[in-house]
């Protein structure tokens, strides 16, 4: 696996990239075609947020407490962004979304399945995994910056809820 890089000379602004699996093969490619600077630059551009910004109380409101399914685990770092309902009851579908700041994942929950048998399955590109498993109650799909191994974590880690949470 790797990278290779174009750097401009004079500036050292990327020129494009390329990415590579171990085999070689590309899998990831971009190229700069045109470039415009500013003279000024306003400083609030490169300002990080505040340290707390992903914390609980910065999402007030975005997170449903009467969802009926529970993720009882996720990696170190991330946390609760939101989550909520797509689309109407009873054949509606459950979206939690995680951060760490840096990278993110989403869940979706299906509590209708159109299939009824068990499935486990999973694709991905070069940056991401979408995962997948069925069962008689749900569909689940993962989709993040995720290993394999951690998203199977997640998706074991799905319960249903007797009652909602406080």
């Amino acid at each position: 696996a790797g990278m290779h890089l174009w750097l401009d000379e004079k500036t050292g602004l990327p020129l494009g990239a390329a990415k590579f699996l171990p085999s070689g093969q590309m899998v990831q490619q971009w190229l700069s075609v045109e470039f415009q600077l500013q003279k000024e630059m306003n400083p609030d551009l490169f300002a990080l947020p505040p340290s707390n910004a992903l914390s609980d109380d910065a999402h007030d409101g975005h997170i449903d407490a009467n969802a009926p399914w529970r993720i009882t685990w996720q990696p170190d770092g991330f946390v609760l962004v939101k989550n909520r309902r797509l689309g109407p009851m009873p054949a509606s579908i459950w979206h939690w979304l995680y951060t760490d700041g840096l990278n993110a994942y989403s869940v979706f929950i299906d509590e209708a399945p159109k299939s009824k048998k068990m499935v486990l399955g999973q694709a991905f590109d070069s940056e991401h995994l979408i995962f997948e498993k069925t069962t008689q109650e749900y569909r689940l799909t993962i989709i993040g910056a995720v290993p394999k191994v951690v998203a199977e974590k997640i998706a074991n880690s799905v319960i249903r809820e007797t009652t909602p949470q406080p």
